[in-house]
């Protein structure tokens, strides 16, 4: 039951956070204003963000990786990368960033782990992150 839950969790929830975000800028915001303010970013300052960016989510990986490791569960860094930028992405449409709930049903997919521990896991991937900003 859980499974098939998160089969279709999986599916849908991209395209309802897409839609819902078009929607709201549709609705709140002036279409040509949006343009006009990505048409004045310098290109400079895309590189400089990209270069800020990139370190920044191998860094937040890596650390999730220890805290994988601390709790036993293996995966490889470059899979463990794949499915922290899937929970990043569901993070960036939901308000509260609680999509990044969703790298639990790919985590255990690949693992083969109980959904208890990996949500333990990414509760405190979260909450460790979320402190260190705070401090």
């Amino acid at each position: 039951m859980t499974k098939q839950i998160f089969k279709y969790a999986k599916k849908i929830l991209p395209f309802i956070g897409v839609i819902l975000l078009i929607v709201y800028i549709l609705l709140k915001e002036d279409i040509n204003e949006i343009k006009n303010a990505f048409l004045a970013i310098h290109p400079i300052y895309i590189i400089l963000a990209l270069t800020l960016t990139i370190p920044r989510v191998l860094v937040r990986n890596t650390a999730w990786q220890m805290m994988l490791k601390e709790q036993k569960i293996y995966i490889g860094y470059w899979k463990s990368l794949k499915i922290f930028l899937i929970g990043y992405f569901y993070g960036s449409f939901t308000p509260g960033y609680l999509g990044q709930l969703m790298r639990i049903p790919y985590l255990k997919e690949k693992t083969r782990e109980p959904y208890g521990k990996l949500f333990v896991n990414s509760t405190i991937e979260t909450t460790v992150h979320t402190t260190s900003i705070i401090s």
